[in-house]
């Protein structure tokens, strides 16, 4: 077994592995370490955001307990892919 260390700064969602071709099919163990600061702004952002989405679901109707949400996304999923 061998290891790959990198540091970068998180920017998005996803993170790059160079050379990733030499490692699809295999078992990894991924571990992130992250410096017990975390910077203040970006999470009262989150929480903004997430105030706003949640007094615009408030305006919107209630969706039955009946309705198939999950056969309506593959619907949607199928359709579109």
């Amino acid at each position: 077994m061998y290891a790959i260390e990198f540091e970068t700064d998180i920017t998005g969602k996803y993170l790059e592995l160079k050379e990733w071709q030499h490692l699809m099919n295999k078992h990894a163990r991924v571990i992130i370490l992250v410096d017990e600061n975390p910077e203040a702004s970006e999470a009262s952002d989150d929480v903004t955001e997430f105030r706003a989405l949640q007094s615009v679901r408030q305006d919107k109707p209630e969706v039955a307990r009946g309705v198939a949400i999950e056969s309506m996304e593959d619907d949607i999923n199928n359709d579109v892919f």
